[in-house]
C-alpha cells in the first residue's frame, strides 16, 4: 500500500544496464541514514516466481559457505546467459547462513544442460562442485528481508567479563530470550585456527580492513588473562556490514602462516528470561543439551553438527569458549550422544561429551 510500513528494501530502475552495474559496484555497503545498505541486481523473473522454467534450472551442490550468488553467476555465465542465481540460505532469506547449495536459471534448456556437462567437478572457492537438473518444482525464490530480532526481551547474563587490550567486557545485561531470526544482523565473529602465538593486536590489524573494530578477545585456557591461547578468538565490529564483510572476505585468509576460519559468533550466553518465539515462556520449550569438549580449533558448527547427528536429530549447535553446545529435541537423544560419542574422534581429537543445562 502507498504510504504503508516499509519492509526495509526497495527497487530502483536505471536507464541503462551500465548505470545499474555501477550502482552495484559503487553503492553496495554504503551508508544511508546511518545504516549500511546492500545493493544487487533485481533478480526476480519478469513473470514472477512461477514463470521460471524447470528445464532451465540447475541444482549446484557442495558450495563453500563463503560463495555468494554473484560468485555463482560469474562461474556459470561461461556456458550461457544466467537469468538468476541463488545461494539457498536458512530461512530462505538473503544474509541467512548458506545451506551449501544453489539454484541457477539459464535462458534456455540447452544452456542448462551444457552447465551440467561442463561445470560439474569444477571449483568455486577451492571446493569441487556438482551440478544436476533442478528436480524440485515450485521451489520458492530467495527473498531479501530486513535483519532483526523477534520475540520477547529480558535480562540475561553475558559470557565474558574482560578482554585483552582494554575496552568493555561482555558481562552484564543480555538481550533476553527472543527467538533469533536467521536473517538477523550480527556484529561479532568467531575466528578459528589462529596461530597460538597470535596476539589480539595482530588479529585486530588483520581484521580492520573490512571495518571498524570495537573489541578483540583471544580465547585462553581457563579464561585467564594472558593465559595460553586456545587458537580462537571473538572479534566485535561496530556494524553488521563490517562483520558480514569479515565472514565473506577474511574466511580462509592467511594469518601467521595459517588459514583462518571466520563465521558469525553465536552467543548463547544471552538467553535471559524473556519469552521464546511468539509469546511462549522459556519453560514451555524444553531443550536437551550436551557439552562437547576437546574440539580442534578449526572445527565449524556444521562439522560438529554432522558428527553429533549420528545420535539423533540435532536442533541447534553453538561453538562457545567452553566447547560445543549441541541441542537435541529429546532427552533420550542427548543420553545416546553421551553414550555413543563421548570418546569418539573428530579431526584427530578425542571428544568428551556430557549432558549440560548451561546455555
Amino acid at each position: 500500500e502507498a504510504g504503508g510500513r516499509s519492509r526495509g528494501c526497495g527497487l530502483v530502475a536505471y536507464r541503462s544496464a551500465e548505470d545499474a552495474e555501477r550502482a552495484v559496484q559503487e553503492l553496495h555497503d554504503s551508508e544511508l541514514m546511518g545504516r549500511t545498505i546492500f545493493v544487487r541486481e533485481d533478480r526476480e523473473p519478469s513473470g514472477g516466481p512461477g514463470a521460471a522454467k524447470q528445464d532451465r534450472r540447475v541444482y549446484i551442490g557442495n558450495l563453500a559457505w563463503s560463495v555468494t550468488w554473484k560468485d555463482l553467476k560469474d562461474h556459470c555465465r561461461s556456458v550461457g546467459e544466467v537469468v538468476r542465481a541463488d545461494v539457498i540460505a536458512e530461512g530462505n532469506v538473503e544474509s541467512g547462513r548458506s545451506k551449501g547449495y544453489g539454484i541457477v536459471e539459464f535462458s534456455t534448456p540447452e544452456e542448462a544442460q551444457a552447465a551440467v556437462e561442463e561445470l560439474t567437478d569444477t571449483e568455486i572457492h577451492g571446493r569441487r562442485i556438482f551440478l544436476r537438473e533442478d528436480r524440485e518444482t515450485g521451489r520458492p525464490m530467495q527473498v531479501a528481508e530486513p535483519w532483526g530480532w523477534t520475540g520477547g526481551g529480558g535480562s540475561g547474563k553475558g559470557d565474558y567479563g574482560s578482554y585483552k587490550g582494554g575496552g568493555k567486557g561482555y558481562g552484564g545485561s543480555g538481550k533476553g530470550g527472543g527467538k533469533w531470526d536467521v536473517s538477523a544482523g550480527f556484529e561479532k565473529v568467531f575466528v578459528g585456527n589462529l596461530p597460538f602465538e597470535c596476539t589480539w593486536q595482530e588479529l585486530k590489524d588483520h581484521m580492520r580492513p573490512v571495518g571498524e573494530i570495537v573489541h578483540v578477545e583471544i580465547m585462553t585456557v581457563g579464561g585467564e588473562t594472558g593465559g595460553t591461547s586456545k587458537g580462537c578468538a571473538v572479534v566485535e565490529f561496530a556494524t553488521f556490514g563490517a562483520a558480514r564483510r569479515a565472514v565473506e572476505r577474511l574466511h580462509d585468509s592467511m594469518l601467521g602462516g595459517r588459514m583462518i576460519l571466520v563465521r558469525e559468533y553465536v552467543d548463547q550466553g544471552d538467553s535471559g528470561k524473556g519469552a521464546v518465539g511468539k509469546g511462549k515462556s522459556a519453560s514451555a520449550t524444553r531443550q536437551f543439551k550436551v557439552l562437547v569438549t576437546g574440539l580442534a580449533s578449526n572445527i565449524t558448527w556444521q562439522v560438529l553438527k554432522d558428527h553429533m547427528r549420528s545420535a539423533g536429530d540435532v536442533s541447534h549447535v553453538a561453538l562457545t569458549p567452553r566447547g560445543g553446545v549441541v541441542t537435541y529435541s529429546a532427552s533420550s537423544l542427548a543420553k545416546r550422544a553421551v553414550e555413543r560419542l563421548s570418546g569418539s574422534t573428530l579431526d584427530g581429537q578425542v571428544l568428551t561429551v556430557r549432558e549440560t543445562t548451561e546455555d
